[in-house]
């Protein structure tokens, strides 16, 4: 410990009551924190010495030795991440309690900065995709002001270029005022990523940005369907066989919105993912794949056949970055945390396959949730063994009635689109700090 200088003897420090502790009010919070001492301690030792300045410094070098000193920062290490949450940890992974990041580490996040600095670069793409459930996907606020879109605009704001719609799936079980879907349906399950119809009744999405290309997604078992680009001829689209994706794209667009109609052009029916519109004239920016659905579980997530989400974003998007935001559900529905923590790690296993950037986060606070704490824990766990960033939504916006008193809350378990920019905020400050 530093020496300190002589101090002229009978110096006194100017006391104030309160209530059975003098202590001065100006200088007590830096005394405290310098001996690292709680500031009632400091108060008591006050007390006993008198209002003489060097008696009580040469007391509080007495005192306070070296092994008391780092049993103190010992235990400031040890109440990092809450006890009821995070496992015990080193102080390097320890909880950000500022930013609500836990395993935050460079080395999780290289490809998805390396390729967000080409993005702002003007060198090409940055994909980011995002699993989960209603929060993902934008329930209670839109589909466009989601906190994926969100995040988007709010990277292009601070100098990485935003392109295009991102991907836009069908199925969202939400609705979604760009597309219109009379007499279309969710295909193998209303957790599914493909949408279909045993009808001619067309499938219309209208774009909010603009592209020169339009990439339409479908899985090879369906029928042929045609695709009409702002009433233009129709482009018959015919499947191959097999378990696979196929992609139509239209190139060399006048770079507007676009209308895209899409139409059963065969006795089979269609099976259509979703569809992107982008800028190819100028091949780079940040581009996303919004892929929750409303009422997804982790057990509808954890499919990796090749028609479920995984496998879409991961190896025909090839996401660089995949977000994962899926407890609530879970957590409502009573599903054993042993078996849900075994889902969410089957889903790190399959979307870091291909060296591809995994991020975890948890809830949005919840009233109608009795408690997320054995789920919360099993994501700490599963970001310090699988060394992937979790973000603490719940440390960030506090309980459900603290959020909702500050006005982020829609309902009993969805923010609205206030909470949503919230929610993009912190994944900002980690993918960028």
């Amino acid at each position: 410990m530093a020496d300190f200088p002589d101090i002229p003897a009978g110096m006194a420090i100017p006391l104030v009551d309160a209530g059975s502790k003098l202590f001065p009010p100006p200088t007590m919070d830096a005394l405290a924190r310098l001996f690292k001492v709680p500031v009632d301690e400091l108060a008591d030792i006050i007390a006993e010495q008198g209002t003489d300045l060097g008696e009580v410094l040469e007391t509080l070098q007495t005192r306070l030795s070296e092994q008391e000193l780092s049993r103190t920062i010992a235990g400031v290490v040890a109440q990092e991440a809450p006890a009821v949450v995070a496992p015990a940890v080193d102080a390097a992974t320890s909880l950000d309690k500022l930013r609500g990041f836990y395993r935050a580490n460079a080395s999780a996040l290289r490809r998805t900065r390396a390729n967000l600095a080409r993005a702002a670069a003007g060198q090409g793409w940055c994909r980011l995709a995002f699993l989960g459930d209603s929060t993902v996907a934008g329930f209670g606020a839109t589909p466009v002001t989601s906190w994926p879109v969100q995040l988007r605009d709010a990277l292009n704001a601070i100098g990485f270029p935003a392109n295009g719609t991102g991907f836009d799936p069908m199925n969202k079980q939400l609705a979604d005022a760009r597309w219109t879907l009379t007499d279309w349906s969710a295909f193998a399950g209303t957790q599914s990523s493909a949408y279909t119809t045993s009808t001619t009744t067309p499938a219309v999405f209208v774009s909010d940005k603009t592209g020169t290309r339009v990439d339409v997604y479908y899985l090879n078992t369906g029928g042929a369907f045609s695709v009409t680009i702002d009433g233009g001829t129709p482009e018959t689209v015919t499947p191959t066989t097999g378990n696979s994706v196929g992609v139509y794209s239209k190139t060399g667009l006048a770079n507007t919105t676009h209308t895209v109609s899409l139409a059963k052009a065969a006795t089979l029916n269609p099976q259509v993912l979703g569809i992107e519109v982008y800028n190819t004239s100028s091949p780079t920016g940040v581009r996303i794949a919004n892929v929750g659905v409303s009422g997804s579980k982790s057990a509808e997530i954890n499919q990796t056949d090749w028609f479920k989400h995984i496998r879409f974003v991961r190896d025909t998007w090839q996401a660089d970055c995949i977000f994962v935001l899926c407890e609530t559900n879970d957590a409502f529905a009573g599903i054993a945390p042993a078996t849900y923590k075994a889902n969410i790690q089957a889903i790190i296993t399959a979307c870091k396959s291909g060296n591809h950037d995994v991020v975890l986060l948890t809830a949005f606070p919840a009233s109608s949730v009795p408690s997320f704490t054995a789920y919360t824990q099993a994501l700490y766990e599963l970001a310090l063994s699988n060394n992937v960033p979790l973000i603490d939504l719940l440390e960030r916006f506090g309980d459900w009635n603290t959020a909702n008193i500050y006005g982020q809350m829609t309902d009993a378990a969805h923010p609205n689109r206030i909470g949503y920019r919230a929610g993009a905020q912190a994944v900002v400050s980690l993918l960028t700090s």
